[in-house]
């Protein structure tokens, strides 16, 4: 069943959102699991009474196994929300364990995509929305990149991604 993206409120082309005006992207490193974000506390606190929806947004076909992957954006129970370990159970028993997810609130000033893949969370938004990641992150995009361990293909998909949101990484 194909992607319902009519109502996600960013423009997705080639498979990422489009930056929202006004707002910088970060790269932060994430688990190899969907869902495994590592962000700050602080981040964390703000998620509930928020409104947060999901939307696996990749090109894996959803799994044939019973398992049925949403393909509308649905609301994240703030129960969820509470760290990285609850949603990323969330995350696991909803969206499934690969792929990558858009994550956003009702304010639309926001997104947040987590690809497995990558070990990636690309952060879009207001330098103060998310300051502490902005400022772990903000100066030394995909670190963790390990160019003995990544597939050609994965380091050409981090440049791009680099060059796309401007991160200034050159590996």
């Amino acid at each position: 069943m194909p992607i319902d993206f009519s109502s996600v409120p960013f423009e997705i082309d080639r498979g990422w959102p489009i930056v929202i005006p006004g707002s910088t992207v970060v790269a932060c490193e994430a688990g190899i699991l969907l869902g495994s974000i590592l962000l700050s506390d602080q981040s964390w606190a703000s998620f509930p009474g928020r409104g947060i929806l999901s939307l696996r947004i990749d090109e894996t076909p959803p799994p044939s196994n019973g398992f049925v992957v949403p393909t509308s954006p649905i609301h994240v129970p703030d129960s969820a929300l509470a760290n990285n370990a609850a949603f990323c159970d969330w995350v696991l028993d909803t969206h499934g364990g690969i792929g990558r997810l858009l994550l956003w609130d009702e304010e639309t000033d926001w997104w947040l995509v987590n690809d497995a893949d990558l070990e990636l969370a690309l952060i879009c938004s207001q330098l103060s929305r998310f300051s502490t990641e902005f400022e772990e992150c903000g100066d030394r995009p995909f670190e963790w990149v390990d160019k003995d361990f990544w597939t050609d293909a994965g380091i050409r998909t981090v440049q791009a991604l680099a060059q796309r949101y401007a991160l200034n990484w050159n590996p």
